[in-house]
C-alpha cells in the first residue's frame, strides 16, 4: 500500500469511527436536553447511563480489537504482544472498573462523588478507545497476506 492509499484508507477509517461516535453520543444527548430542559443539568453526571455506556463501549472496543487482529493475522503484521497488552488494558483498567463503579452506583444508598468522577473519566476513556479500534478495524480492511 503506498502513502496516498494509507492516506485515504486513514481517512475512511476516521469518518467510519466518527460515525459510530455519534451514534454512542446520541442517548447522552437526548439526555442532556431532557435534563437542561428541567433545569437539572448538574443531575446527569449522576446517572449510572455513563457507566453502563463505558462498559459497553470498552466491550466492544475488544470486539473491534479483535476483528482488527483477525485481519491482520493475514497480512502477517501481527504483534501478539501488544494484542494481549491492549486486551489487557481494557479489561482491566477500562471494563472492570466500570462494572464496579456501576455496581456501587446500584448498591450503595449515598454516594462519594469521586464515583461519579470516575465514571465519567472511564466515559471518556471508552470513547477515545472506541474511537481508535473503530478506526483500526477499518484500516485493517483490505490486508492481505504478502
Amino acid at each position: 500500500m503506498n502513502k496516498d492509499e494509507m492516506r485515504n484508507k486513514a481517512r475512511e477509517a476516521n469518518y467510519y469511527a466518527i460515525g459510530e461516535i455519534f451514534f454512542v453520543l446520541l442517548p447522552i444527548i437526548v439526555i442532556l436536553i431532557t435534563f437542561g430542559s428541567r433545569g437539572n443539568f448538574g443531575e446527569v453526571f449522576k446517572l449510572p447511563e455513563w457507566s453502563i455506556l463505558a462498559a459497553v463501549m470498552f466491550g466492544q472496543s475488544i470486539i473491534k480489537n479483535i476483528h482488527a487482529v483477525g485481519k491482520s493475522l493475514n497480512s502477517g503484521t501481527l504483534n501478539y504482544y501488544q494484542f494481549g497488552a491492549v486486551i489487557a488494558f481494557i479489561l482491566i483498567l477500562g471494563l472492570v472498573p466500570s462494572l464496579v463503579i456501576l455496581s456501587m452506583i446500584f448498591i450503595l444508598n449515598v454516594l462519594p462523588t469521586w464515583i461519579y468522577i470516575a465514571q465519567i473519566i472511564l466515559f471518556i476513556i471508552a470513547l477515545l478507545l472506541f474511537f481508535f479500534a473503530s478506526g483500526s478495524a477499518v484500516f485493517t480492511e483490505g490486508f492481505e497476506k504478502r
